[in-house]
């Protein structure tokens, strides 16, 4: 072949697949506001409908040399963990016997998250991972934009087009791709800090919480002294700069002080009072559970169809409904998926694989946080950014490119080799 099919060969191999993109963006940019129009649910089902013909479709062809993939089409990639695809056929086979309503939707969601984390996984190219985060990144700058100005209009915790509650659900995946993409100078620290803010004056506690934590993670570049020293004062100023925020931001010290109205020290805004009833029935039940959806049925049938029908734990639920099994399959799924992005991204040897693994390693430290008090498995406008993310960290690991230089580093660190202690 000659240098210039080479080249074109080359580009044609790093060009990045678009559709996965497209819907983190999306889904990115829109968050909650398509719920309050009726539309979250069909759009949901349409997602899931063309994932799960696009799976066997991606795994199952072969391409030929002039196909624009990374390299020849290696089905292992769409491997996501063994426990999560188990928990995928527990949740279809519970909601197959349940077929109710409740339960149907935890199971789109889910399969939809397991397949689109395959799809990413088998369709990442080499110019994949900062597309994705750049895009990502993009469409969170513009929700922050967007609710700040609802805050300027009508004050902290408003709602506008995303409400605020909603908005709390998804900001920390902003946060978890901005992180990554920050540059080693001032201007870095400008998207995270906006997302913060914007988090924070949205009042959401667990948001406010994961955005911290991450925000924590600009300083966490590599294994040196010098570095490890940086990521302890950034924390050290996270922290008091937290503490700080809690005692003297009025709106904010209210939602985390007697917001239940019954005089206990920490507000939990009703939610022990779900946790307590989904706990109740969890006894009765605890190793195979009550079936996909039944936590919502319960809920809604002691407190009624019109207040709050979810326990607002997503490991309570999963426990509640699938058992002791089932929250076990979760939490193992997690853990590996975790720790397969923490060694990527220690490994890796450019800056965008490394940017892409840092950023799936944050967006599920995020998920795992916001489960604790919120619904995200349920919702699509969560689960699907996640899992294109998680599954393009899964596809460029271990993975090797010829002819990619151009995409090894970000503008601002070019002339830098990576070395096993980081880089220099």
């Amino acid at each position: 072949m000659s240098d210039l099919g080479q080249v074109h060969f080359s580009a044609r191999r790093q060009r990045p697949r678009l559709p996965l993109i497209v819907t983190a963006t999306f889904w990115m940019l829109i968050g909650g506001g398509l719920v309050g129009v009726g539309l979250n649910a069909p759009v949901t089902v349409l997602m899931f409908l063309t994932a799960m013909f696009a799976l066997p479709c991606a795994t199952l062809h072969r391409p030929g040399p002039s196909v624009d993939w990374l390299e020849p089409l290696n089905p292992r990639r769409a491997r996501v963990p063994l426990s999560l695809r188990v928990l995928a056929l527990c949740v279809l086979a519970s909601a197959i016997q349940q077929h109710t309503r409740s339960g149907a939707q935890v199971c789109l969601v889910l399969l939809s998250f397991v397949a689109l984390m395959a799809l990413a996984a088998v369709w990442a190219t080499a110019g994949s991972p900062l597309l994705l985060l750049r895009c990502v990144r993009a469409a969170a700058v513009v929700g922050a934009v967007s609710y700040l100005a609802t805050v300027a209009l009508y004050g902290p915790g408003s709602s506008g087009f995303y409400a605020a509650r909603a908005y709390g659900d998804f900001v920390w995946i902003g946060m978890a791709v901005a992180v990554p993409l920050a540059n080693r100078n001032r201007r870095g620290y400008v998207i995270p800090v906006l997302l913060f803010a914007a988090s924070l004056l949205s009042l959401s506690r667990t948001a406010t919480a994961a955005c911290a934590l991450q925000l924590i993670a600009l300083a966490a570049r590599n294994r040196t002294r010098g570095e490890l020293g940086k990521l302890i004062l950034f924390a050290a100023v996270t922290i008091c700069g937290a503490f700080l925020l809690f005692t003297r931001f009025q709106p904010l010290r209210n939602r985390f002080i007697d917001n239940d109205g019954s005089g206990l020290a920490v507000g939990t805004s009703g939610r022990s009072r779900l946790w307590s009833i989904t706990w109740n029935s969890i006894r009765d039940s605890p190793w195979t559970g009550h079936g996909i959806g039944s936590a919502e049925r319960l809920i809604s049938a002691t407190l009624g169809p019109n207040r709050v029908t979810h326990p607002l734990n997503e490991y309570l639920r999963l426990w509640h409904d699938l058992g002791i099994i089932g929250l076990a399959l979760w939490a193992s799924a997690i853990l590996i998926l975790g720790h397969g992005a923490y060694r990527a991204w220690r490994t890796a040897t450019n800056d965008a694989d490394r940017a892409v693994h840092q950023a799936a390693l944050l967006a599920i430290i995020g998920l795992s946080i916001d489960a604790i008090t919120s619904n995200p498995l349920i919702y699509i406008y969560v689960m699907a950014p996640v899992a294109v993310i998680v599954g393009t960290s899964i596809g460029r690991a271990n993975a090797v490119d010829r002819d990619d230089s151009s995409l090894d580093e970000f503008p601002c660190r070019k002339h830098r080799e990576f070395h096993p202690g980081g880089m220099r």
